[in-house]
């Protein structure tokens, strides 16, 4: 089991900016960020926009500074237990880390409407946003 100085639960804009605020008091400690989404984080508001002007997709990624001993990220695996006396989580593939310190950065998604049609997009994942920006016509 790999112990981090630092893990962050949740990849999303908020994880990001949280790994530039330990940047700035902690140049060298290696972070963990783990997320349920299988993507390297990325801004939510822009991205519709970006994918509408038919932007590629890399162009989207956060600005990411690895620092020296670097962040490591596990994406797509969302952390399924948190112990907090052991100081430990556990991701959905089995994954066990063990941490210094935890930070929670959890991002909300839109209520589904009951029964609603699968023409019904809800933009908050990159997914959706890519199947909304392929039904646009070009």
């Amino acid at each position: 089991m790999t112990t981090y100085p630092y893990v962050i639960v949740g990849a999303g804009m908020a994880g990001n900016a949280a790994i530039a605020g330990i940047r700035s008091q902690d140049p060298t400690g290696e972070i963990l960020v783990v997320g349920e989404e299988p993507f390297l984080p990325y801004p939510r508001p822009p991205l519709s926009k970006g994918l509408w002007r038919h932007d590629r997709l890399e162009s989207l990624w956060e600005n990411l500074d690895d620092g020296p001993l670097g962040v490591h990220y596990q994406l797509g695996s969302p952390v399924i237990e948190i112990d907090l006396p052991a100081h430990r989580i556990c991701t959905d593939n089995g994954s066990q880390f063990t941490y210094e310190k935890l930070l929670l950065a959890l991002g909300g998604r839109p209520r589904r409407l009951e029964g609603s049609a699968a023409y019904v997009y809800y933009p908050g994942t990159i997914r959706e946003h890519v199947r909304l920006a392929l039904s646009q016509p070009q």
